[in-house]
């Protein structure tokens, strides 16, 4: 997903972030190409030649950064409702139930949520998807445990 970044400094020249990925973290572009990122911040030249440091904040379970130009934060989408949040985040749950193998399925799976809430798909059928990989989590997550139980039990001499 691709955002063009709207902000007064950049009205001849586009700034774009490219939203992070499953395995690739978030990038800005400027006029189509993507700018190196140094100590966290991303140097770019504004419309009057001005250096400018742009950051990228992470917002808690959401795939979308908020955008920090200079002084000024940026959202390039609205932020999640606390509903919204809540739904994304219920995966994280399998953490208090199966320690290390629940924290990184539960966590993989509210990633998941994260990029499903932010389609462009109607709420109701996102609610439904999210519902589904949440219930695949809490599935898989048994399915292992049991796996590796049965793998690790000891045999009677």
């Amino acid at each position: 997903m691709e955002f063009v970044v709207v902000y007064p400094a950049f009205k001849r020249q586009q700034l774009m972030i490219r939203a992070a990925g499953f395995f690739r973290r978030s990038e800005v572009l400027l006029n189509g190409i993507t700018v190196q990122r140094v100590k966290g911040k991303y140097p770019v030249r504004n419309d009057e030649q001005a250096m400018v440091a742009v950051q990228l904040r992470s917002r808690f379970f959401d795939a979308i950064p908020a955008v920090r130009i200079g002084n000024a934060t940026v959202d390039l989408v609205a932020p999640l409702r606390w509903y919204e949040q809540l739904w994304v985040g219920l995966p994280i749950l399998l953490l208090f139930v199966g320690g290390t193998l629940g924290a990184g399925i539960g966590s993989f799976a509210a990633l998941v949520n994260s990029r499903i809430f932010r389609d462009e798909r109607h709420i109701d059928f996102r609610y439904l998807l999210a519902g589904l990989v949440t219930l695949a989590a809490g599935v898989s997550f048994v399915v292992l445990a049991v796996a590796i139980r049965l793998a690790f039990k000891p045999t009677p001499n």
